[in-house]
């Protein structure tokens, strides 16, 4: 069934104008697609379910968010989230106000000790951005 799904979303993907999310691109050189990785914070220990979030925006709006641990790909984040703060700054990009993205991890996930998070995010124009990394320590409880 993971299989199916994974390979339903390859081709959705692939049929959008983007390519797979698990292989990196170059990163846009405009301004026509912008976001930021609000969470975790950089260095944090974490024992208990946290969230990759943040926000991105772009004209065409947004295809999908790719969320990375150790460049292997973990997953799509939940895109469309309220951000009103994001409004607030950029009004005229459409799909500002629901521009929140969020993946919801489980530190079971993960091996303990310190892995580096990665998100990249496509717009539906097909432009590929990297938000950046954060570095994060994972303490599982004896």
């Amino acid at each position: 069934m993971k299989l199916r799904i994974l390979t339903l979303c390859a081709i959705c993907l692939l049929t959008a104008g983007c390519s797979q999310p698990n292989a990196r691109h170059p990163i846009a050189p405009d301004r026509s697609l912008l976001g930021v990785f609000d969470a975790p914070t950089d260095g944090a220990r974490i024992q208990q379910p946290f969230a990759v979030a943040g926000w991105a925006i772009s004209d065409d709006g947004i295809e999908w968010v790719g969320v990375y641990v150790d460049g292997e790909f973990l997953g799509y984040a939940k895109t469309g989230l309220s951000r009103p703060d994001v409004h607030g700054q950029y009004p005229e990009v459409k799909g500002s106000a629901t521009s929140g993205w969020q993946f919801d991890a489980e530190p079971g996930l993960f091996t303990s000790g310190d892995h580096r998070i990665t998100v990249d995010v496509c717009s539906k124009d097909g432009v590929i951005r990297s938000l950046g990394a954060k570095f994060i320590q994972i303490v599982h409880s004896r």
